[in-house]
């Protein structure tokens, strides 16, 4: 679930480099520690935000994989910050999210157990609830004829 938060994080704002560096690399994209610190060395030098950087990764000098990779996560974020602008409810963007990195696969294939994958799966089912909560609340207050006073 925090590797979801963190995602849509990143999606509302690219300068959370805190939640960018969770998720980089997650899933795998072949972005390791040297192709970070020359990411890291590049947005320094251009006074750039870390995601500016991994938008320009393909002129970084970087192995093809973690170039790609890096071209990958950065569509998963427009993709994401495109549905958003479009005004696609909050728990869509949320479940394509999840869907796009394999988080349910993920989570079945990292837990020891089958109750733990179920615990840590219905995690995110709550959280998707509380997005269908939200959205059904914006939803009302879009209905409601405001009220001049």
């Amino acid at each position: 679930m925090k590797d979801l938060l963190a995602y849509l994080r990143v999606v509302l704002n690219g300068r959370d480099e805190i939640a960018l560096r969770r998720v980089l690399n997650y899933p795998a994209r072949q972005i390791g520690e040297a192709a970070l610190e020359k990411i890291e060395n590049a947005a320094n030098m251009n006074k750039k935000t870390l995601y500016d950087a991994v938008c320009d990764a393909g002129s970084l000098g970087l192995f093809a994989g973690a170039a790609d990779g890096c071209g990958t996560f950065v569509s998963i974020i427009n993709d994401a910050r495109t549905a958003l602008a479009s005004g696609q409810p909050s728990v869509q963007i949320a479940r394509a999210l999840a869907e796009t990195v394999g988080l349910h696969r993920d989570i079945l294939e990292g837990s020891p157990s089958n109750a733990q994958s179920a615990r840590r799966w219905g995690n995110v089912e709550s959280l998707f609830r509380v997005f269908e909560r939200h959205d059904a609340r914006m939803a009302d207050n879009r209905a409601r004829p405001s009220s001049a006073t």
